[in-house]
């Protein structure tokens, strides 16, 4: 039965399209269009009891973006003709075994995309426990600049336009990103998206070599991850241009000195944790009044 080789978190922004397009494109990789099912079905459900799978398609087809998947639901059904029962695990490995008969990429790497599903990740590994891990981080000033001028598909309007909420999101991503690699070292893969841009090729092949063992490389196919109701929103432009480097300090310029102050007093401290260099003083001289302080006590 094939499984899910691996999953992809991040926060939204953080150049996951890009790096997903390019693992289809160059390597024995397929990764579905994203959507909630995984999620719908452990919230709903967990993974300890069996369910009849009438009631576990019934979940699937809730959500919308199921649908980018193209699986008339006839045929879903027919997968699980010889199961009265099952576990959420049970079912979606079936499930994810018919998915790549229909679209005939059976022999591929199996990968998973979706950032919101790190906020589950204790029971993704329950449901899915010899998965990897591919931990994508971005500047966060860089991520909240995107979201500022990127429209989310769902809505029709910029993902975010509070610096602070943004630095919270940010943080709290990173910190889980860095739970999980520190109770999954093995199995989890941090890759910085400015090291992807400027190392492109070296990258890209160590992220292939961890999901997939001895993946190949092979000729670039005409395999896509963005589908076309993405596109309308122009928020994937460079997602088949070569890598820009000279775009990696665009935020530099398209954040206020207003928004830079509020974004990094709140994610300042992981924003140094992970190499990236602050922009503003008042992080830095919060942190030597509190050093300050610590002294006299």
């Amino acid at each position: 039965m094939k499984k899910v080789s691996f999953f992809i978190f991040y926060d939204a922004r953080s150049g996951s399209t890009y790096l997903a397009n390019q693992l289809i494109k160059n390597y024995n990789i397929w990764i579905p269009p994203e959507n909630n099912i995984v999620s719908l079905l452990v919230s709903s459900f967990g993974n300890e009891n069996k369910y009849f799978p009438e009631l576990l398609i019934d979940k699937i087809y809730q959500d919308e973006k199921f649908a980018d998947w193209q699986m008339e639901r006839a045929k879903t059904e027919q997968l699980f003709d010889d199961k009265k029962k099952c576990r959420v695990s049970e079912f979606l490995n079936i499930l994810f075994e018919g998915y790549l008969n229909e679209v005939d990429k059976k022999g591929c790497v199996f990968g998973i995309k979706k950032g919101s599903y790190l906020n589950y990740w204790k029971q993704v590994d329950d449901l899915f426990p010899e998965s990897k891990y591919v931990c994508l981080i971005r500047d966060g000033r860089a991520v909240f600049n995107s979201k500022k001028r990127s429209l989310y598909s769902k809505t029709g309007r910029p993902f975010e336009k509070d610096p602070t909420s943004a630095a919270s999101l940010w943080v709290k991503s990173v910190r889980e990103i860095r739970n999980l690699k520190k109770h999954k070292p093995h199995q989890t893969h941090v890759i910085k998206y400015e090291d992807l841009i400027q190392n492109h090729e070296d990258e890209l092949r160590r992220v292939a070599e961890f999901v997939g063992g001895n993946v190949k490389p092979i000729l670039s196919r005409d395999d896509v991850f963005l589908i076309d109701r993405y596109k309308q929103f122009n928020s994937h432009q460079n997602i088949d241009k070569p890598p820009l480097p000279e775009n990696l300090a665009k935020w530099k310029n398209g954040l206020t000195r207003k928004e830079l102050v509020q974004y990094e007093a709140i994610a300042g401290r992981t924003l140094l944790n992970e190499g990236y260099q602050l922009e503003t003083g008042r992080f830095r001289r919060a942190l030597g009044v509190l050093h300050s302080y610590v002294s006299r006590k």
